[in-house]
């Protein structure tokens, strides 16, 4: 979920319109605490996935283009 979420905000914020990338790095990090805060994942869970998402947010307009 962290990763998924995290790519996305990342392809937005280099792809989309501004605010639509402010919004959505927003809600990004709220899911992300939220899961934290719920005991649904640990700390280090969340983090490894919202690295691992923004690589492959980072990567994935490489192959669009």
């Amino acid at each position: 979920m962290e990763a998924r979420i995290a790519m996305l905000a990342t392809v937005a914020a280099l792809l989309g319109p501004p605010p639509l990338a402010a919004a959505l790095v927003v809600l990004a990090a709220l899911v992300m605490l939220a899961r934290v805060a719920m005991g649904v994942h640990y700390l280090s869970d969340v983090a490894g996935g919202a690295v691992l998402g923004v690589v492959m947010g980072v990567t994935a307009p490489l192959f669009i283009r």
